[in-house]
Parts: structure tokens; C-alpha cells; sequence
């Protein structure tokens, strides 16, 4: 194991806002108190490959081993600064922000344009939307 001590480690496991990572900083800290990685399986209701497997990058790589790597696949087709956008509005629950931009982007995003269904006095297009009232 690496040479963090279990206080440290239960100290991490209540700062951590990942719930996965919580749960694997708890399979270890059952490892560390003397636990067998089968009674750590039973208790944490997991199997004990996967507390094997957590044990495992614990040990090579420390805590930032309990996270997820980053995966391959496709590139999302939205760009990062109009999903941090929308993000910030929706998070900040600043629904007045909604404006004809925000429509556009939100539109584009998912590449058709759902909002002429529900505002059938607008027209939406890609540079914007004009009301028809």
C-alpha cells in the first residue's frame, strides 16, 4: 500500500464529491483496517474483483489512482464554450438569461430546432429566431 494513513485517507473520503471515488477511498480504508478483500466485498456489497482491482491501482498510483481515466470515444460536437455557457445559466438557475442567443444555442446543440414545436410563434434559425406575433 502507499504510505497513507488511514486518518488521511477517511480525511480525503469527506472532502471527495465524486461518488464513486468515495465509495473506492471506502474499499480501501476496509483493506487498510485489516479486512479481507472477500469481507470487504460482502460489507461494501461489491465483488471482490473489483476490491481487488481498486486495491491494486490504490497501491501503483495513490488516491488519484482511485479516479476515473479519461475514455476514448467520439469528440462531442459542441463546442466547450456553449456547453459552459448553458451550463452557467442552468446552474445558476438564471432562467430570465434565457434569451434569443441562449434559444439558438441550446437549438444548435442538439442539431434541430425542438423549440418551434412549443413557441409556434417563433422562427428559429441558425442566426437567431424573430417573434411572428
Amino acid at each position: 500500500m502507499t504510505s497513507i494513513a488511514l486518518e488521511e485517507l477517511r480525511r480525503a473520503c469527506d472532502l471527495e464529491e465524486d461518488q464513486k471515488v468515495r465509495e473506492r477511498i471506502r474499499l480501501i480504508s476496509g483493506i487498510m483496517e485489516g479486512h479481507s478483500a472477500i469481507e470487504v466485498a460482502k460489507i461494501m456489497m461489491v465483488s471482490e474483483s473489483k476490491v481487488n482491482y481498486w486495491r491494486r491501482r490504490f497501491r501503483e498510483e495513490g488516491l488519484e489512482g482511485l479516479r476515473d481515466r479519461p475514455r476514448s470515444g467520439r469528440l462531442p460536437k459542441v463546442p466547450r464554450w456553449r456547453m459552459e455557457r448553458i451550463r452557467r445559466i442552468v446552474e445558476a438557475k438564471q432562467y430570465w438569461m434565457a434569451t434569443e442567443v441562449t434559444f439558438t444555442d441550446l437549438s444548435s446543440t442538439i442539431n434541430y430546432y425542438p423549440f418551434a414545436n412549443i413557441f409556434p410563434s417563433f422562427n428559429f434559425t441558425k442566426s437567431g429566431y424573430t417573434n411572428h406575433n
